[in-house]
């Protein structure tokens, strides 16, 4: 875990990211911003627009899992993050919202999630 962002901070100790309109997360795979944090006025191709997400529910508050980062492989896969909004989701890790503002205010910078099936983890 390397950044949390949302609609305010709820107290955490990693480094936090306020969401405006112009927040997008990088997708298109073959250009500088694939898979980071970037801001633009439009929506463009695969980028994930936050701000849509954050004032649908998602993305009050999140954190970023560092998936194929900070050495990005082109095409690999992109934005995956821990966030609110407990439901099924793309490949992102979402939790009943006290748990993620409970999380973010217990991480501290270097925090690691460790994600695989049950029998990769503990065999």
């Amino acid at each position: 875990m390397t950044e949390a962002f949302g609609l305010g901070n709820p107290g955490t100790k990693l480094p936090y990211r306020t969401l405006n309109p112009r927040s997008r997360w990088g997708g298109n795979p073959w250009t500088a911003t694939y898979n980071k944090y970037h801001e633009s006025s439009s929506w463009v191709g695969y980028d994930e627009n936050m701000w849509w997400f954050a004032t649908g529910g998602y993305y009050r508050q999140g954190a970023v899992i560092n998936y194929n980062r900070p050495n990005i492989v082109q095409d690999a896969g992109f934005a995956i993050f821990l966030h609110m909004n407990k439901v099924p989701t793309a490949g992102c890790i979402s939790l009943d919202d006290w748990a993620v503002v409970d999380y973010l205010r217990k991480s501290t910078p270097g925090d690691r999630i460790i994600m695989g099936t049950y029998g990769s983890l503990f065999r």
